[in-house]
């Protein structure tokens, strides 16, 4: 179980294995990848590909949500993540095509420029990272007191 901070200060740690995954392929290929990859970093030993969810009621564009645990019995909600990512239909609304293009294909890469903004989008997505009982603390709006 790790709360929001705990994730956050973790990249320090795993940001040089990300670079090696990018160099690899391993984060060019779709959002998922990019999200299963990060997921299995930062659970570790505790990550299981069972307790990993994609919800997408998108079409061409739209929002994915994924949701995963900690391979426990029966996870609770601080066991399990959520982040969610927007992706687009062509290189102009979507930043991963707009990065790598259209090959889909888990391919080496060399070229710095495009490893640095691999690396920038994978980082944004794991720093959304949060445990789902976050989620419980965010106030309603008839909760808060300055909503007018």
């Amino acid at each position: 179980m790790f709360t929001y901070n705990e994730i956050r200060a973790k990249w320090k740690d795993i940001e040089p294995k990300v670079i090696q995954g990018i160099k690899e392929g391993l984060y060019s290929d779709s959002y998922e990848s990019i999200v299963r990859n990060l997921a299995k970093l930062l659970l570790e030993e505790t990550y299981s590909e069972e307790r990993f969810t994609v919800i997408d009621w998108g079409d061409y564009q739209g929002t994915r949500i994924y949701l995963f645990a900690e391979s426990r019995y029966q996870p609770d909600e601080n066991d399990t993540y959520i982040v969610s990512n927007y992706y687009g239909s062509c290189s102009g609304c979507d930043q991963l095509l707009g990065i790598v293009g259209y090959s889909f294909e888990q391919e080496p890469i060399t070229d710095e420029n495009t490893i640095n903004d691999l690396l920038s989008l994978v980082r944004d997505i794991y720093e959304r990272i949060r445990p789902l009982s976050d989620l419980q603390k965010i106030p309603s709006l008839a909760e808060q007191k300055d909503v007018k």
